[in-house]
């Protein structure tokens, strides 16, 4: 009898691990079958996107863009706002065409569309733009979307994607067309990207952290020169550089046009900490020289700064 009560007792968890083994395939399956049942679309194309089994949307995606130099924006919640976005943090805007192809009115939420990256992460809606309205659509309307996502570096190709909680299949429209804005207090043609402050190597030497490639830039200031290791004011123009542009402080750096070849692997140009050029400041504090040899050339020559310390 013990041995019946043994058996059935062992038979019983056979039978449970089997629904548990039965469970994880069918799981792992209908994963797979979301997957392979994604379809994706370029932008300017009408997607028709199922949100359930007799209801449809029609979505096109019409501009994508990338804004460099929005340091503060703001989270709003019922007309209350709040500076609370990390400098640096750029944003993903999208502008899309929707229509209603369904009988039933088609409540809109933002929340629906996620944004990924070349490496898989998703991004979810901005959150200072929290909101608590749905638009309501009915048969046959359109109307203009538009929704922002904050993204991290580094800047890649986007695609949108269509939750596929809304139905079995999963719609993405790659943002192929996406635009880079360059940050209005850029000049000139050239390269020109916002970053964060790594290392002070010196008072006019610095490593910048590039947020859109996500590698680390070694600069030197245009027009400038500072005291070199042991030097009378090394340290004072090093100190100085240091709390002007701390390390991980949010800066842009805008290469100079007429010096692209560089100098000993690093990037020549204008250095805006806070909207202002150290370039500037180190010779306003008498810790840095105007290099006159480079007047001939540099962009930055006929600026005011550059002009009141000798470039002529």
């Amino acid at each position: 009898m013990k041995k019946i009560y043994i058996y059935t007792g062992i038979g019983a968890w056979m039978v449970f691990l089997l629904i548990i083994v039965i469970g994880i395939t069918t799981s792992d399956s209908s994963d797979n079958q979301v997957v392979k049942e994604r379809r994706t679309f370029q932008m300017n194309e009408v997607v028709t996107h199922p949100i359930s089994d007799d209801h449809n949307i029609a979505v096109k995606v019409t501009d994508a863009r990338i804004i460099l130099d929005s340091k503060t924006p703001q989270t709003c919640i019922m007309s209350n706002c709040i500076d609370d976005r990390k400098p640096g943090k750029y944003v993903l805007s999208v502008m899309m065409d929707i229509t209603n192809l369904g009988n039933d009115e088609y409540y809109d939420s933002p929340y629906s569309f996620e944004i990924e990256d070349n490496d898989g992460k998703r991004y979810g809606l901005a959150s200072r733009h929290l909101g608590f309205n749905s638009i309501e659509i009915l048969k046959g309307e359109s109307y203009k979307a538009k929704i922002v996502y904050d993204v991290d570096l580094p800047m890649s190709q986007y695609t949108m994607v269509l939750k596929k909680h809304w139905s079995d299949t999963e719609t993405a429209i790659s943002l192929d067309n996406l635009q880079k804005f360059r940050p209005s207090l850029c000049q000139g043609t050239t390269d020109c990207f916002g970053g964060f402050v790594k290392k002070i190597v010196d008072g006019d030497t610095l490593d910048i952290l590039d947020v859109e490639s996500g590698e680390v830039k070694r600069i030197r200031l245009s027009l400038v020169d500072t005291p070199e290791t042991g030097e009378r004011n090394f340290e004072n123009a090093k100190d100085f550089t240091a709390g002007f542009c701390p390390v991980d402080s949010y800066v842009l750096f805008d290469e100079d046009d007429g010096q692209t070849e560089g100098s000993f692997d690093r990037m020549i140009g204008k250095l805006l900490c806070e909207g202002e050029p150290i370039n500037a400041s180190l010779l306003e504090h008498e810790l840095a020289v105007i290099d006159t040899r480079f007047c001939g050339v540099s962009e930055y020559s006929s600026e005011s700064w550059a002009k009141d310390y000798g470039c002529n």
